[in-house]
């Protein structure tokens, strides 16, 4: 069966798709807790993921990028309804080296209201990415 959309990539500690360049999507891919659609605690309104970027080169300020529950990083084909993927898009302004921390927390409605408490799994994990400044004119 052809696929529409490529699977995005996910590991416990972060795992990227996409072509590290300036402007392009990329989507950071993290293994969380098991959960579906229709869980509770619910994964689209009980769980909270923000990851805050910051250029190393200090060019650019700190940017807080919202996160979602994507069942198994590939519903678009599969029509998953249940997983542990969690992504991140992030489209870089700047080339270099830019350093990335992830906030994961739950609580009733935290993705709306905020607050909530640490939901472990990958709550503060960190890396670095260097970007290549755009190969497109």
């Amino acid at each position: 069966m052809p696929t529409d959309v490529a699977a995005y990539n996910a590991s416990p500690s972060g795992a990227w798709t996409g072509e590290m360049r300036t402007w392009h999507k990329l989507t950071l891919g993290l293994i969380g807790p098991e959960t579906s659609e229709l869980a509770v605690p619910n994964p689209f309104t009980d769980y909270r993921l923000d990851v805050a970027f910051q250029h190393k080169g200090g060019g650019a300020s700190m940017m807080s990028v919202p996160g979602y529950y994507a069942a198994d990083g590939n519903a678009a084909n599969t029509h998953a309804s249940s997983g542990k993927v969690w992504l991140v898009h992030f489209a870089p302004p700047l080339d270099g080296v830019w350093t990335w921390t992830a906030s994961f927390t739950t609580g009733m409605n935290v993705a709306q209201d905020g607050g909530g408490s640490s939901a472990g799994f990958f709550d503060q994990a960190s890396g670095s990415i260097t970007v290549l400044k755009t190969n497109k004119s």
